[in-house]
């Protein structure tokens, strides 16, 4: 009887021990895809920006309206912060 609970114990450890390593990979790879995900949300904001501020200089070029560079100021401002902020995700 001594025996077959020491052998269960010794299972439920091992059990035990199996799914908290699981649990942590789990969560690796949980960070990893939020890394990944804020990575292309980054990227996306960077290309939307810098589509807007081709169609902003283009606008003035077609029909000499400075308030669309103005605009385009701000769109600079966007795309360095997400540039920024790209950088230190690839750092993480």
């Amino acid at each position: 009887m001594i025996v077959g609970f020491g052998l269960l114990t010794v299972i439920t450890l091992i059990l035990g021990v199996a799914d908290y390593r699981t649990m942590i990979d789990l969560d690796r790879s949980a960070d990893e895809m939020e890394r990944k995900s804020l990575k292309r949300t980054l990227t996306d904001e960077i290309y939307q920006a810098s589509v807007r501020e081709g169609n902003s200089v283009r606008g003035f070029l077609l029909i000499g309206d400075e308030s669309m560079l103005e605009a385009d100021a701000d769109r600079q401002t966007s795309i360095w912060r997400s540039v920024t902020q790209t950088a230190r995700a690839n750092e993480i």
